[in-house]
């Protein structure tokens, strides 16, 4: 069992939701898989056996007592590669540095391949599988627009959840500071041409 994976699962997948405390938790089955997941999404890293085998065991190492929902009947089972991979170690950077520009919502999303994800979600689905060293042989596979999407490895599996998708409203900004929708394309470029950028530095006497 990697520590630094399941502390990235604890730190960004583990759900903090008081009506369903069994979620709060990463479930150790009795396969060799620990899973967590906030309802929106989902890891299964397979860790190997452990002395928490059927148990589901907070961040502080207690257990919480109940059953933990049966996970494997979310993941699709259908895995089709799209046509060119996504490459996911660029989407991962280009999603951090767009959360880091003053200009961002944290409900902003990104548009790929005609689906809409939050792009903190995925910063927080990809984050795992960078701790992981696995960004680069991360796959994300196709699923329709009501479907969870599945980006897998040898050793983790994860689904995220899409948002709502509509077309016209992809790289339009509704109102001044309101979320948007970004095109991938256009994610990709504004990280590409903007990110080597230093911010710039207001001077207080400027504004007197």
């Amino acid at each position: 069992m990697d520590k630094k994976i399941l502390k990235a699962m604890y730190a960004n997948v583990v759900a903090n939701d008081e009506l369903r405390p069994v979620m709060n938790g990463v479930y150790f089955d009795e396969e060799g898989e620990c899973v967590g997941s906030d309802g929106h999404l989902l890891v299964v890293y397979k860790c190997g056996k452990t002395k928490f085998d059927g148990k589901i065991i907070n961040l502080s190492g207690e257990e919480i007592e109940g059953k933990y929902p049966n996970y494997r009947s979310v993941i699709p089972k259908e895995r089709v590669e799209y046509e060119h991979r996504i490459d996911l170690k660029e989407l991962y950077a280009a999603c951090q540095y767009h959360l880091r520009k003053e200009t961002s919502s944290p409900d902003d999303r990104v548009s790929i391949l005609h689906k809409t994800y939050k792009v903190k979600s995925l910063v927080q689905i990809l984050t795992v599988f960078n701790v992981a060293g696995k960004l680069k042989e991360a796959v994300l596979y196709k699923s329709d627009q009501t479907t969870a999407a599945v980006i897998e490895t040898k050793d983790i599996t994860a689904i995220i959840m899409p948002c709502q998708h509509f077309e016209e409203s992809v790289d339009v900004q509704i109102d001044e500071g309101s979320p948007m929708t970004i095109s991938y394309e256009n994610l990709i470029n504004d990280y590409a041409f903007n990110s080597w950028r230093k911010p710039e530095t207001k001077d207080w006497m400027d504004e007197a």
